[in-house]
This record gives C-alpha cells, sequence and structure tokens, in this order.
C-alpha cells in the first residue's frame, strides 16, 4: 500500500486543523473587506516566465510540459501572478487587493517544511506614500491582537541600505554581490575578508558591525546617534526607526530593527518588514514595499507595498478554540420536517442519520456528542443514556 502514502511535504487537512485554516481565511477576508480590499483569484498554473523574476533555484520549482511545448509552472508566488494580471488588464489603479490561494514550492519538504502552503495577502498598488506601509502594520498589529495574545513580534529592515552603504565602497558590480552574500548568510570569516580593504574607510566601522546590528529602535537610535555616517545611510536608518516608534505606540506591539536583513524576493525596493514568535522557527507574515513589481512586465515602475500571510503556521502557532458542543437530533422517519426545523434554529444541532435509538446511541458516543430525542408529543429531550459531560 506504500503507492497510496503522501509525498513526503504534503499533509492532509481534516477535522480541527481543517477548521481552523478556514476560521483563519474567513477573518482574514472580513477584515481585508471592511479595509476596502478587492478580492481577486488567480490560476494555479501560470507560463513559466511569469516567474522569470522569481529568486530561487530553477529545480525548486514544478512545472508542466504542454502538448505544444510550452512550459506551466506550479506557481511557487502569488505576487508575481498578480502583477501578470495587472499588466495584461485595465484594471484602475490606484488599489487595493486581497487574496488566499496555495502555492507549491520543491524541496521544502528536506528543509521540514510543507511543499504546499496556503497564503493570504494583501498588494496596495499606486501608493507612493508610506500610508500604505503602515495600513500593513497595523493590519499586523490587528492581527497580534486577535490571536496571538501580543506575541508577534515586527522586524523592520530596508533593502536600500545594503546599496547605499556599499556605494560608499565600491563600485565593482560582482564585489558589491559577493559582499551582499555573505552579510545576508552571516559567513562571517568571508564578509570580514571581503571589508577588509574597506574597514579604515569613513565607513569602516559601519562595515565591521553591520552583522550584529539587530535590536529595538531605542538601541539602534542610541547606536548611531553620533555616528557620522554619510547622509544617505543615516537617511535611511532614520526612515526605518520613524517606521519602528510608529509601531511602538500600536497596541502591545514588539518591534526590532535588523539592519542586516535580506529582501524576500529582488524585486523588492525599500522598508521590508516580517513578523514572527518564539515558537517558530519561519516569520508568519512577510512584506514591503517593491516599486519595481510591474517594471519586469510591463516596463513601468509603479509603486507598490504588499504581504503575504502564511495560514498553515499560523493555524498551527494559535490556541484552538473550543467550538460549542453538538448536539445531535434523533426522530422517526415519520418527524423529519419537524427535526430538521429544530437543525435549522441551532447552529450545533444536526440529524441523526441512525436508524435506531440504539445506533443513534452508539453514532453519538463515539461522535462524542450529545444526543436528544424528539419524541411522540414533538418535545425535545435529552437521553439521559448518552449524556456528555
Amino acid at each position: 500500500m506504500n503507492q497510496y502514502r503522501l509525498p513526503v511535504g504534503l499533509k492532509d487537512y481534516y477535522g480541527s486543523r481543517l477548521d481552523t485554516k478556514e476560521q483563519l481565511r474567513h477573518y482574514l477576508f472580513q477584515r481585508f473587506d471592511q479595509l476596502g480590499y478587492h478580492k481577486i483569484q488567480t490560476p494555479l498554473l501560470e507560463y513559466e516566465p511569469v516567474f522569470a523574476e522569481y529568486e530561487t533555484e530553477s529545480r525548486d520549482l514544478y512545472r508542466v510540459l504542454e502538448a505544444d511545448g510550452n512550459v506551466l509552472t506550479i506557481r511557487p508566488d502569488l505576487t508575481l501572478p498578480i502583477a501578470r494580471f495587472l499588466s495584461t488588464t485595465n484594471v484602475a489603479l490606484p488599489n487595493k487587493f486581497s487574496y488566499v490561494g496555495e502555492f507549491m514550492q520543491r524541496h521544502r519538504e528536506y528543509q521540514g517544511f510543507e511543499r504546499e502552503q496556503t497564503q493570504a495577502g494583501i498588494e496596495l498598488v499606486g501608493y507612493p506614500s508610506t500610508k500604505a506601509e503602515f495600513e500593513c502594520l497595523t493590519i499586523i498589529n490587528q492581527i497580534n491582537q486577535d490571536w496571538f495574545d501580543n506575541s508577534l513580534v515586527i522586524e523592520l529592515g530596508s533593502v536600500d541600505l545594503a546599496e547605499v552603504v556599499l556605494d560608499q565602497v565600491t563600485k565593482d558590480h560582482d564585489q558589491r554581490r559577493v559582499i551582499k552574500q555573505a552579510l545576508f548568510q552571516k559567513n562571517l570569516p568571508v564578509y570580514e575578508k571581503l571589508i577588509e580593504p574597506y574597514s579604515s574607510g569613513p565607513i569602516g566601522t559601519f562595515l565591521k558591525e553591520w552583522t550584529w546590528l539587530f535590536g529595538s529602535s531605542a538601541e539602534i537610535e542610541e547606536l548611531f546617534k553620533d555616528s557620522g555616517l554619510p547622509a544617505p545611510v543615516k537617511k535611511i536608518i532614520q526612515q526605518i526607526i520613524t517606521f519602528a516608534q510608529f509601531i511602538t505606540n500600536l497596541p502591545g506591539q514588539s518591534v526590532m530593527i535588523d539592519l542586516a536583513s535580506k529582501a524576500p524576493q529582488k524585486y523588492y525596493t525599500g522598508l521590508i518588514f516580517k513578523a514572527y514568535t518564539a515558537q517558530s522557527n519561519q516569520y508568519v507574515i512577510s512584506g514591503g514595499r517593491y516599486d519595481q513589481l510591474l517594471a519586469n512586465v510591463n516596463s513601468k515602475n509603479i509603486p507598490a507595498v504588499g504581504m503575504g500571510i502564511n495560514i498553515q503556521m499560523m493555524a498551527e502557532l494559535i490556541s484552538p478554540t473550543t467550538p460549542a458542543s453538538r448536539v445531535e437530533i434523533y426522530c422517526q422517519q415519520d418527524q423529519l420536517f419537524a427535526a430538521q426545523q429544530l437543525v435549522n434554529q441551532h447552529v450545533n444541532y444536526e440529524l441523526s442519520l441512525a436508524d435506531s435509538l440504539r445506533e443513534a446511541r452508539s453514532l453519538a458516543h463515539q461522535h462524542q456528542r450529545q444526543l436528544m430525542i424528539l419524541n411522540e408529543k414533538g418535545e425535545l429531550i435529552n437521553d439521559l443514556e448518552n449524556r456528555t459531560n
């Protein structure tokens, strides 16, 4: 029977686990609707060029070869299909979109992750104002209050910082690339060797400390108060601190700054933000500004901010809600109409599908549900032999 087992990295969802996922879907869509987002749903399969800007190993994508020779890709990301949609339609911008959908990535199973993930998210397209980032951060805070009992930590960084810092050091593209790679991978021996030629320059102290520049907004602000850094570098750091100070005023919200954080994808251009809990080794929420999202599709730089919410991880981390106790109604065949009326009037009632009272009691016990009987007078009475505690 091995051929009927699920492949590694895939799961069936059933019962309370699926209930929690669906509850989260409903909550997020309801929240997005309240804020004026328009729902969008894109297909699971796209032509391969849609994901040309997706930064991953080619072997990590699932591909399907069509009879006409075209290659389709199972989406590893939900943002790029929306970019494709916007580039091929006349939807008015600026606009706000929300989505929930599945995506798949290969080789995640060897890292202990599921290959198929459910993600909810929003895309604010055509908004250059930082109010777009603030709206995302406010939504994260609301999720934190409603589901995580204020245990969700927001982490801030900037894609622009690495570029501006390295502008002060070298114009050599290859050298900049390997320095960033060592920095983001926290490969300290390689990083320290690469920055050694620049360690005595005007930004040398920053380069030496860069891999460790992580802390609260107050700590980062104090660290760079009299740093003498070049103005472009100080400007970006101050922008991050300003966002962090806004977050600290949100109810029960913790925030940290990571000045050596890597962009989730190469189309990101400004602030990046992530949210995590102490119980997880992955980010629950990830997003930021990506003003180059549509540039590779229609050669236009349209401002955009967005974020994705990992519903699977949320479902695993939150405390499941206790559902209302279920009640099964047993009746005779000629009482079905009356019994169904009772079921329609109570959200936790359902019809017992047993043909005998004995079978009804057995099924109610098996399902851990209370059994009630519709008697000959049309009265609903407790079955004392099968009462649940």
